[in-house]
Protein backbone atom coordinates (compact mmCIF):
# COMPACT_ATOMS: atom_id res chain seq x y z
CA UNK A 1 0.00 0.00 0.00
CA UNK A 2 1.43 3.37 -1.04
CA UNK A 3 0.25 6.83 -0.14
CA UNK A 4 -1.47 9.24 -2.52
CA UNK A 5 1.95 10.48 -3.61
CA UNK A 6 3.08 6.94 -4.48
CA UNK A 7 5.51 6.59 -1.56
CA UNK A 8 5.80 3.70 0.86
CA UNK A 9 6.66 5.02 4.33
CA UNK A 10 10.12 3.89 5.48
CA UNK A 11 10.42 3.45 9.27
CA UNK A 12 13.40 2.44 11.37
CA UNK A 13 12.79 1.49 15.01
CA UNK A 14 15.73 1.85 17.41
CA UNK A 15 15.74 0.25 20.87
CA UNK A 16 14.36 -2.74 22.76
CA UNK A 17 11.16 -3.58 20.87
CA UNK A 18 10.59 -6.71 22.99
CA UNK A 19 9.40 -4.80 26.06
CA UNK A 20 5.61 -5.31 26.53
CA UNK A 21 4.95 -1.56 26.54
CA UNK A 22 6.78 -1.08 23.26
CA UNK A 23 5.22 -4.18 21.70
CA UNK A 24 1.84 -2.56 22.32
CA UNK A 25 3.08 0.80 21.04
CA UNK A 26 4.37 -0.65 17.77
CA UNK A 27 1.49 -3.02 17.10
CA UNK A 28 -0.02 -1.01 14.22
CA UNK A 29 2.99 0.50 12.43
CA UNK A 30 3.40 -2.25 9.83
CA UNK A 31 0.39 -1.54 7.60
CA UNK A 32 1.53 0.13 4.41
CA UNK A 33 5.07 0.72 5.63
CA UNK A 34 8.52 -0.79 5.38
CA UNK A 35 9.91 -1.30 8.91
CA UNK A 36 13.45 -2.16 9.98
CA UNK A 37 14.81 -2.65 13.50
CA UNK A 38 18.05 -1.69 15.22
CA UNK A 39 18.64 -2.74 18.82
CA UNK A 40 21.03 0.17 19.43
CA UNK A 41 22.24 3.38 17.83
CA UNK A 42 25.40 1.62 16.68
CA UNK A 43 23.25 -1.04 15.01
CA UNK A 44 21.30 1.76 13.33
CA UNK A 45 24.45 3.13 11.74
CA UNK A 46 25.60 -0.35 10.76
CA UNK A 47 22.30 -0.80 8.92
CA UNK A 48 22.76 2.63 7.32
CA UNK A 49 19.06 3.06 6.45
CA UNK A 50 17.50 6.11 4.80
CA UNK A 51 14.16 6.25 6.65
CA UNK A 52 11.36 8.77 6.50
CA UNK A 53 10.74 8.16 10.21
CA UNK A 54 13.11 7.16 13.01
CA UNK A 55 11.28 5.80 16.07
CA UNK A 56 13.47 5.78 19.18
CA UNK A 57 12.26 3.56 22.03
CA UNK A 58 13.39 5.13 25.30
CA UNK A 59 13.19 2.74 28.25
CA UNK A 60 14.34 5.30 30.84
CA UNK A 61 15.27 9.02 30.91
CA UNK A 62 18.74 9.69 29.56
CA UNK A 63 19.06 6.35 27.79
CA UNK A 64 20.17 8.24 24.69
CA UNK A 65 22.61 11.09 25.04
CA UNK A 66 22.18 14.39 23.22
CA UNK A 67 25.32 13.75 21.09
CA UNK A 68 23.92 10.36 20.05
CA UNK A 69 20.61 11.89 19.04
CA UNK A 70 22.32 14.74 17.22
CA UNK A 71 24.35 12.18 15.29
CA UNK A 72 21.10 10.56 14.10
CA UNK A 73 19.61 13.95 13.24
CA UNK A 74 22.69 15.01 11.26
CA UNK A 75 22.72 11.76 9.28
CA UNK A 76 18.95 11.91 8.59
CA UNK A 77 18.14 15.63 8.41
CA UNK A 78 14.80 15.27 6.63
CA UNK A 79 13.50 12.28 8.62
CA UNK A 80 10.92 12.69 11.37
CA UNK A 81 12.36 11.76 14.77
CA UNK A 82 9.91 10.25 17.26
CA UNK A 83 10.86 9.45 20.85
CA UNK A 84 8.48 6.85 22.30
CA UNK A 85 8.90 6.83 26.08
CA UNK A 86 8.17 4.07 28.59
CA UNK A 87 6.33 4.64 31.88
CA UNK A 88 9.69 5.54 33.45
CA UNK A 89 9.90 8.60 31.23
CA UNK A 90 6.65 10.31 32.26
CA UNK A 91 8.32 13.16 34.15
CA UNK A 92 11.28 13.88 31.90
CA UNK A 93 9.69 17.02 30.43
CA UNK A 94 9.70 18.52 33.94
CA UNK A 95 12.81 17.06 35.53
CA UNK A 96 15.12 16.01 32.72
CA UNK A 97 16.54 17.32 29.47
CA UNK A 98 14.13 16.32 26.69
CA UNK A 99 15.70 15.72 23.30
CA UNK A 100 15.35 18.78 21.09
CA UNK A 101 13.69 18.27 17.68
CA UNK A 102 12.12 14.93 18.65
CA UNK A 103 8.36 14.38 18.62
CA UNK A 104 7.81 12.99 22.11
CA UNK A 105 5.00 10.46 22.58
CA UNK A 106 4.19 8.22 25.57
CA UNK A 107 4.06 4.52 24.69
CA UNK A 108 0.30 4.28 25.36
CA UNK A 109 -0.46 7.30 23.12
CA UNK A 110 1.71 6.22 20.20
CA UNK A 111 -0.76 3.74 18.56
CA UNK A 112 -3.59 6.25 18.10
CA UNK A 113 -1.23 9.15 17.29
CA UNK A 114 0.65 7.15 14.65
CA UNK A 115 -2.53 5.71 13.14
CA UNK A 116 -3.88 9.24 12.63
CA UNK A 117 -0.64 10.63 11.20
CA UNK A 118 -0.15 7.61 8.93
CA UNK A 119 -3.72 7.93 7.59
CA UNK A 120 -3.05 11.57 6.70
CA UNK A 121 0.31 10.70 5.16
CA UNK A 122 -1.20 7.94 3.02
CA UNK A 123 -3.87 10.35 1.78
CA UNK A 124 -1.22 12.88 0.76
CA UNK A 125 -2.49 15.35 3.39
CA UNK A 126 -0.60 17.35 5.98
CA UNK A 127 0.97 15.03 8.53
CA UNK A 128 3.48 15.38 11.34
CA UNK A 129 5.38 12.58 9.62
CA UNK A 130 6.11 15.06 6.83
CA UNK A 131 7.19 18.04 8.95
CA UNK A 132 10.87 19.02 9.23
CA UNK A 133 12.73 18.39 12.48
CA UNK A 134 12.82 22.13 13.14
CA UNK A 135 9.00 22.36 13.47
CA UNK A 136 7.89 23.63 16.88
CA UNK A 137 5.22 22.09 19.12
CA UNK A 138 2.98 25.07 18.25
CA UNK A 139 3.42 24.42 14.52
CA UNK A 140 2.62 20.75 15.00
CA UNK A 141 -0.52 21.59 16.99
CA UNK A 142 -1.60 24.08 14.32
CA UNK A 143 -1.11 21.46 11.63
CA UNK A 144 -3.30 19.00 13.54
CA UNK A 145 -6.02 21.62 13.88
CA UNK A 146 -6.10 22.03 10.08
CA UNK A 147 -6.91 18.36 9.51
CA UNK A 148 -10.62 17.85 9.96
CA UNK A 149 -12.17 14.77 11.48
CA UNK A 150 -14.61 12.77 9.35
CA UNK A 151 -18.35 13.46 9.44
CA UNK A 152 -20.23 11.06 11.74
CA UNK A 153 -23.67 11.91 10.31
CA UNK A 154 -26.42 9.96 12.10
CA UNK A 155 -23.90 7.78 13.98
CA UNK A 156 -24.86 7.21 17.60
CA UNK A 157 -22.27 7.88 20.31
CA UNK A 158 -22.73 6.79 23.92
CA UNK A 159 -20.61 8.54 26.57
CA UNK A 160 -20.14 7.23 30.09
CA UNK A 161 -18.44 9.39 32.73
CA UNK A 162 -19.24 10.45 36.27
CA UNK A 163 -17.88 13.93 35.47
CA UNK A 164 -20.40 16.36 33.97
CA UNK A 165 -17.49 18.42 32.60
CA UNK A 166 -16.04 15.42 30.80
CA UNK A 167 -19.42 14.45 29.37
CA UNK A 168 -19.95 18.00 28.13
CA UNK A 169 -16.47 18.23 26.60
CA UNK A 170 -16.89 14.98 24.71
CA UNK A 171 -20.43 15.81 23.57
CA UNK A 172 -19.36 19.22 22.27
CA UNK A 173 -16.75 17.60 20.06
CA UNK A 174 -18.70 14.63 18.69
CA UNK A 175 -22.10 16.31 18.13
CA UNK A 176 -20.89 18.92 15.58
CA UNK A 177 -19.51 16.05 13.48
CA UNK A 178 -23.12 14.94 13.01
CA UNK A 179 -23.26 12.27 15.71
CA UNK A 180 -26.32 11.73 17.88
CA UNK A 181 -24.94 11.76 21.41
CA UNK A 182 -26.30 10.26 24.62
CA UNK A 183 -24.37 10.57 27.88
CA UNK A 184 -24.68 9.30 31.40
CA UNK A 185 -22.78 8.29 34.51
CA UNK A 186 -20.62 5.20 34.74
CA UNK A 187 -23.42 3.17 36.34
CA UNK A 188 -26.39 4.83 34.58
CA UNK A 189 -28.90 2.30 33.33
CA UNK A 190 -30.58 2.95 29.99
CA UNK A 191 -34.22 2.04 29.31
CA UNK A 192 -35.05 -1.17 27.52
CA UNK A 193 -36.63 0.81 24.67
CA UNK A 194 -33.67 3.18 24.34
CA UNK A 195 -34.21 5.87 21.66
CA UNK A 196 -30.51 6.03 20.71
CA UNK A 197 -29.84 2.32 20.37
CA UNK A 198 -27.21 0.61 18.21
CA UNK A 199 -24.25 2.92 18.94
CA UNK A 200 -21.32 3.12 16.52
CA UNK A 201 -19.04 4.35 19.31
CA UNK A 202 -19.08 3.93 23.08
CA UNK A 203 -16.70 6.24 24.95
CA UNK A 204 -15.99 5.40 28.60
CA UNK A 205 -14.09 7.95 30.72
CA UNK A 206 -13.81 6.67 34.32
CA UNK A 207 -12.24 8.66 37.13
CA UNK A 208 -10.04 5.64 37.84
CA UNK A 209 -9.88 2.00 36.79
CA UNK A 210 -11.55 -0.59 38.99
CA UNK A 211 -13.18 -4.02 38.77
CA UNK A 212 -16.47 -2.20 38.29
CA UNK A 213 -15.14 -0.43 35.20
CA UNK A 214 -13.85 -3.66 33.68
CA UNK A 215 -17.24 -5.32 34.29
CA UNK A 216 -19.09 -2.33 32.81
CA UNK A 217 -17.01 -2.49 29.62
CA UNK A 218 -17.61 -6.24 29.31
CA UNK A 219 -21.34 -5.64 29.75
CA UNK A 220 -21.40 -2.88 27.13
CA UNK A 221 -19.50 -5.07 24.65
CA UNK A 222 -21.86 -7.99 25.21
CA UNK A 223 -24.91 -5.78 24.62
CA UNK A 224 -23.33 -3.91 21.67
CA UNK A 225 -20.91 -6.29 19.89
CA UNK A 226 -20.76 -4.12 16.77
CA UNK A 227 -19.88 -0.90 18.61
CA UNK A 228 -16.26 0.22 18.98
CA UNK A 229 -15.51 0.89 22.65
CA UNK A 230 -12.98 3.60 23.48
CA UNK A 231 -11.73 3.95 27.06
CA UNK A 232 -10.07 7.19 28.14
CA UNK A 233 -7.63 6.77 31.04
CA UNK A 234 -4.76 8.65 32.63
CA UNK A 235 -1.29 7.07 32.30
CA UNK A 236 -2.38 3.43 32.07
CA UNK A 237 -0.09 0.53 32.91
CA UNK A 238 0.36 -2.25 30.37
CA UNK A 239 -1.49 -4.68 32.68
CA UNK A 240 -4.48 -2.32 32.78
CA UNK A 241 -4.52 -1.99 28.99
CA UNK A 242 -4.43 -5.78 28.64
CA UNK A 243 -7.36 -6.10 31.09
CA UNK A 244 -9.36 -3.42 29.28
CA UNK A 245 -8.84 -5.11 25.93
CA UNK A 246 -9.67 -8.56 27.29
CA UNK A 247 -12.96 -7.15 28.59
CA UNK A 248 -13.95 -5.69 25.22
CA UNK A 249 -12.26 -2.30 24.83
CA UNK A 250 -11.19 -1.68 21.24
CA UNK A 251 -8.99 1.37 21.85
CA UNK A 252 -7.42 2.98 24.91
CA UNK A 253 -6.82 6.73 24.74
CA UNK A 254 -5.36 9.29 27.10
CA UNK A 255 -7.47 12.45 27.66
CA UNK A 256 -5.23 14.38 25.25
CA UNK A 257 -6.45 12.16 22.39
CA UNK A 258 -10.19 11.90 23.14
CA UNK A 259 -11.00 13.25 19.64
CA UNK A 260 -9.63 10.05 18.10
CA UNK A 261 -12.74 8.15 19.13
CA UNK A 262 -14.41 9.95 16.21
CA UNK A 263 -12.07 8.41 13.61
Amino acid sequence: MENAMGKLLQICVVGDANQPEFQYALSNIFNGAYVCYAASIEDFFRLNPSPDVVVMLQSYPGEYSIPEMERIIQSNPIASLILVTSSWGEGERRTGTPIRDAIRIAWYDFPCWFKRQKTLFDAGRLSQLSLPLSASDAQRAELDSQNEFPARTNDVFWIFSDSAVQRETLSRFYAPLGAQVWSGGMTTAFPEQFPLAHPARIVVFPDFLSDGVFKRIAQLKELNPNAAIYVIVYQPRIEEIESLRSNGADEILSPEFYQHAAL
